[in-house]
């Protein structure tokens, strides 16, 4: 098959960046012409405040061979062009990460016509914090496409109240890093107990709710490592009236990849105490680096860390559950339990190229099936 795939590679940074570029090659590799259609600008600043891109001599991951890198947001003739170049493509998958750049998928779908199959690979169906018009945008592309799909069944059973269309849902497949280890285990309830949020920082993640549960208990550090969507300041002024500054460090900006696992294995504990959501790269991160875990019960969290197996599992926005979870990791026979569990089920980085090749297949099965388009209109 040719294939387009409509999404941000290289130079640009970030999961999704580094998804869509292992797609290209997972697909490549199995004999089909892939191509990606990415971004010269993907977004507004202001929607981003953050890095947008890495240095062209150090890549995430290894550069995909074919790119256009020509797609504005907001430059319409880029849309026309892209959609040009995928009208002779058997299949286009379009990585869906934010309503602002619906507009550009569905202009590019009307100017590719009806030959190509239309695929829509939903990373959030609808964004965690929304605005009134992130449904209606949506669903004007879902309307438009001939599948869909996504990483949870709570968001197939989302997409498919926006679409007519099938939508299937297959777990999402990690990019991780090599350099990992385990953490060391605990002697005694009162060492420091150093816990990592990672990330981008925003309030939906519940950065502050971990800060105030980390003030009621003295031997617990928090290092704060990733770009801040709100002020910096905000954060700093908290820690300030918590007086926790001795024991809180701010690691402020992108985290580029070769800091990544050093940083993983600097710590005891990853926290991810979403107010809600729906998923995180950052826990298949931790797996990976066989760091107990505590998260929130929102989204697939508690599935993923098999109900407590791999980390505790809190209450959303709840500082005191919150606290207490910290707690309970603290004491060595918890954390201790929850290194040999994450001990005995860690995967060889290796294999999860048997995850990228099933996710692969799942997206081609989508590709191939030809019942009757949408409207590209």
């Amino acid at each position: 098959m040719r294939i387009v795939i409509v999404g941000p590679t290289h130079p640009h940074k970030g999961g999704i960046a580094q998804h869509t570029t292992r797609l290209a090659h997972e697909l490549a590799a199995g004999g089909h012409d892939v191509s990606i259609e990415s971004w010269s600008r993907q977004y507004p600043k202001l929607l981003y405040p953050g890095q947008l891109t890495v240095p062209d001599r150090h890549p995430e991951i290894e550069p995909f061979g074919t790119v256009h890198r020509d797609l504005a947001w907001n430059a319409p003739s880029t849309w026309r062009a892209a959609g040009k170049r995928a009208a002779t493509a058997d299949a286009v998958i379009i990585p869906v990460t934010t309503p602002v750049q619906v507009p550009a998928f569905c202009a590019l779908r009307r100017f590719a016509g009806s030959g190509p199959r239309v695929v829509a690979l939903m990373h959030n169906v609808l964004p965690h914090e929304r605005r009134p018009w992130d449904k209606p945008l949506i669903r004007s592309l879902l309307t438009r496409v001939h599948a869909v799909l996504v990483h949870l069944e709570e968001q197939r059973q989302l997409a498919s109240t926006l679409t007519s269309a099938p939508v299937a849902v297959t777990p999402i497949p990690a990019n991780l890093p090599a350099d990992t280890h385990p953490a060391a285990a605990r002697t005694h309830a009162d060492q420091p107990l150093r816990v990592l949020a990672f990330g981008m920082v925003r309030p939906y993640k519940g950065v502050d709710v971990l800060l105030r549960a980390a003030a009621t208990l003295p031997h617990v550090q928090v290092t704060i490592a990733g770009e801040f969507w709100t002020p910096e300041a905000h954060t700093r002024a908290l820690i300030h009236t918590l007086g926790i500054g001795d024991r809180v460090d701010i690691i402020s900006g992108y985290i580029p990849a070769e800091r990544v696992s050093p940083l993983f294995n600097e710590h005891d504990v990853v926290a991810l105490p979403y107010r809600h959501g729906v998923g995180s790269g950052n826990l298949q991160l931790a797996l990976a680096h066989a760091r107990p875990l505590l998260v929130s019960r929102v989204g697939s969290f508690a599935e993923d860390i098999g109900e407590g197996r791999f980390g505790v599992v809190v209450e959303p926005g709840d500082v005191a559950s919150v606290a207490d979870g910290l707690h309970r990791l603290s004491r060595p026979m918890v954390f201790n339990a929850i290194l040999e569990e994450l001990g005995s089920e860690r995967t060889p980085n290796g294999h999860h190229g048997d995850q990228w090749r099933a996710y692969a297949r799942t997206l081609l099965a989508l590709c191939q099936a030809r019942p009757a388009p949408p409207s590209s209109g």
